[in-house]
């Protein structure tokens, strides 16, 4: 075979663009940084995002616990403030939010209540109230010393006039006593339907004893009322008699039959002012009563 001269041919390598005149070189480096600025405008964004979302998730929690806090406040439940002082009284009162009102003052023995004492309230204890509510009072006084009464307890005076002590205790309640009960007619008030308060009440007690006797309570000219409820067994009579200025005996005031869940009956009084004192009267210590009496404000 003849030999031939084999001439390899190299291939030759393309020339690499050049830049154009005035344009910099390409940097290897300049992909990577690119991406690089990407990542941290990525996480500046996160951060932000999640620095917002705790700013307002902090924001938030407090407004519910300001409307917690107002719901509760809305009512505030009355103290009971019987039995004080009216110093002491106030001091309660306004440490719940409220307030002393009107206050009356009723005449009491001194042995069966001490002077200044709080004999009765309105609202009564429990009871649910606007904050700033006030507080009607029924301050106990002591009786005014008798100036024809000498130190001995012998009158001074030349006899007569009305006595000083209630006379004895009428006997107990029948059907047929409630004969004797002058019922004065009852004028329908709007205003005492729609404002309650209107209406202060002066004694309030709660008994199942046969015989009761309240002390002496100071009424004043106004329109004044019974509130009497007999609850118990049903079918056992129960009286209110009254003795006050001008009276030579007791006379009947309200009148009730017991019945299981009884609700109030309500007479008006037709009696002047001055000292009262009232006697309830029960044929049956199986009934639990309720007396009240109030006189408007």
């Amino acid at each position: 075979m003849d030999e031939q001269d084999v001439t390899q041919v190299m291939p030759v390598a393309e020339a690499a663009p050049q830049p154009a005149e005035g344009e910099p070189p390409a940097s290897k480096s300049s992909v990577p940084r690119r991406w690089f600025a990407v990542a941290v405008i990525a996480v500046l964004l996160l951060a932000a995002g999640v620095g917002f979302y705790l700013g307002t998730r902090g924001e938030d929690e407090p407004a519910v616990e300001e409307e917690t806090e107002v719901a509760e406040a809305e009512t505030v439940m009355v103290p009971d403030l019987r039995g004080m002082t009216l110093e002491r009284a106030t001091a309660d009162a306004e440490a719940a939010g409220l307030v002393i009102g009107a206050t009356a003052t009723a005449v009491v023995e001194e042995s069966v209540t001490p002077a200044g004492t709080v004999l009765s309230q309105d609202p009564l204890p429990g009871a649910e109230v606007e904050p700033g509510a006030s507080i009607a009072l029924v301050i106990a006084e002591a009786p005014a010393a008798d100036a024809g009464t000498t130190s001995d307890g012998s009158s001074s005076g030349d006899g007569g006039g009305t006595a000083t002590q209630p006379p004895p205790a009428p006997s107990a309640p029948e059907i047929a006593d409630l004969s004797q009960m002058t019922v004065k007619p009852k004028i329908i008030d709007i205003g005492a339907i729609v404002l309650q308060q209107q209406w202060t009440t002066l004694l309030e007690h709660q008994d199942s004893a046969l015989e009761w006797m309240s002390p002496g309570i100071t009424l004043g000219a106004g329109d004044k009322r019974v509130l009497f409820t007999a609850d118990g067994t049903q079918g056992y009579p129960l009286a209110v008699w009254s003795w006050g200025p001008g009276d030579t005996d007791w006379k009947m005031r309200s009148f009730a039959v017991s019945a299981p869940g009884s609700s109030p009956y309500e007479t008006v009084l037709d009696v002047p002012a001055g000292t009262h004192t009232f006697m309830v009267k029960s044929s049956s210590t199986a009934v639990l009563w309720t007396l009240t009496v109030q006189e408007k404000k």
